[in-house]
């Protein structure tokens, strides 16, 4: 087994994408990001060329929240990327990651950050690559990825839509929702039995969002421990029973 890595970027444009910033999270919800420095002579050069929507609804509130994350340059944004995912990489048994996104620019930005600062050789080395918009653009999905933005606003960084690294995290959602529906069925259907089969746009809204039944965490990655789908049926009686 490879560790899921799902990915997105943010683009000055979709007719001329030059790259913003790279969102990152695991599966098991480790996280990267690293944003542009629109102050730099770099940055100023790119946000000139960046379209007025992405300027009003990517940019506008949504930048500088992590100055950790800020980077002179896109070969420097490559750099702290790529060690990120190397690290991942050496963390897991098999020593490979799967890249996933939804939209494969996201990916061919990330590949040239990385060529910019001279690790995409390593990186390619142990990473396959994954596109996943028709799993993550089912109904069953999108209603868990609209939860899951409901979510990230009541982090105690609240993130919106349009930022890479919320961006990332949602289609994370997505990704574990498509997978309890296809490939851990049993689970949803026991989650079924409890709340009705004509309330799956609710299930799948609820699994995204923090439940206080289970102290707060989400029950989508409740789901992911030993005892987790017990504990999941046993909020979900408590919801149905008020």
């Amino acid at each position: 087994m490879t560790t899921d890595v799902l990915l997105d970027c943010e683009m000055t444009s979709l007719l001329q994408p030059q790259l913003l910033s790279i969102g990152l999270v695991t599966l098991d919800g480790r996280e990267c990001y690293a944003e542009l420095d629109l102050a730099s002579d770099f940055g100023k050069a790119r946000l000139a060329e960046t379209a007025w929507d992405v300027r009003d609804g990517v940019i506008k509130d949504k930048w500088g929240l992590f100055p950790e994350a800020i980077c002179a340059s896109e070969a420097a944004m490559g750099m702290r990327v790529g060690e990120w995912l190397l690290n991942v990489a050496a963390s897991d048994d098999s020593g490979r990651i799967e890249l996933m996104f939804d939209y494969p620019t996201d990916y061919e930005l990330l590949v040239g950050a990385l060529e910019e600062c001279g690790l995409w050789p390593r990186v390619q080395a142990v990473t396959g690559i994954r596109n996943i918009a028709n799993e993550t653009g089912l109904g069953v999905t999108v209603w868990t990825r609209e939860a899951a933005f409901r979510a990230l606003r009541q982090r105690s960084m609240p993130l919106g839509r349009h930022h890479a690294l919320a961006d990332a995290l949602a289609l994370r959602s997505a990704w574990k929702a498509w997978t309890l529906y296809a490939d851990r069925h049993w689970q949803f259907v026991r989650m079924q039995s409890i709340v009705g089969v004509e309330r799956n746009d609710w299930v799948f809204e609820w699994i995204a969002l923090p439940a206080p039944a289970l102290g707060g965490r989400i029950p989508l990655d409740v789901l992911d421990q030993q005892d987790g789908l017990e504990l999941v049926l046993d909020a979900l009686h408590r919801v149905e029973g008020g």
